[in-house]
């Protein structure tokens, strides 16, 4: 199986991923809270917003693996 959810992949750093890993999350996800007048803004902020969703299903899937035992159930059944 491969996490391709994006929630669960957040719910999976953050209940067993290092603490920088959800640290990086988040400050990618906080670039893209203001929505910017400029069109060139919202341009960089739909990439930003791609690459933190890529980031964190990456992430996930390493930790899906590495630590699948240590991963919550409710976490796992997610769905």
């Amino acid at each position: 199986m491969s996490v391709t959810n994006i929630q669960q992949a957040r719910a999976i750093i953050s209940a067993v991923g290092e603490k920088h890993q959800d640290k990086v999350s988040d400050k990618l996800r906080s670039l893209t809270y203001n929505p910017s007048e400029s069109q060139y803004d919202r341009d960089a902020q739909k990439v930003i917003d791609y690459m933190e969703h890529e980031y964190v299903l990456g992430v996930a899937n390493v930790l899906w693996i590495e630590k699948y035992d240590q991963i919550p159930e409710h976490i796992r059944n997610y769905s």
